[in-house]
């Protein structure tokens, strides 16, 4: 499962359980800790850091496409008669590379 997915998951289960509402596609509002229910402190708190952890996740991840897209723009600038071959960029290879320190 890719990245995107997993914060795709996350996000929808934390709305769904009411600490978080989406303002909009990449615009995401804490609610707070005031209805919670059986969630203590430390729960709330992890799941903050969840959140920040989550954000510079998809940070990192749009810097890669934003790098890749460079690539392949400067790739067919040099040879513009070229095809693309859309598996030099395949998942595997993202995936590989996505978990290298930055």
């Amino acid at each position: 499962m890719d990245i995107l997915s997993r914060i795709y998951d996350i996000t929808n289960v934390l709305e769904g359980i009411g600490l978080i509402e989406k303002k909009s596609k990449n615009n995401i509002q804490w609610k707070g800790s005031g209805d919670v229910g059986d969630a203590d402190n430390a729960d709330v708190d992890r799941l903050q850091d969840l959140i920040t952890e989550l954000d510079e996740q998809t940070s990192r991840v749009d810097g890669y496409i934003s790098k890749l897209t460079e690539d392949l723009e400067a790739q067919q600038a040099l040879s513009p008669d070229a095809t693309p071959n859309p598996c030099k960029y395949s998942r595997r290879r993202f995936a590989a590379t996505s978990h290298k320190p930055s």
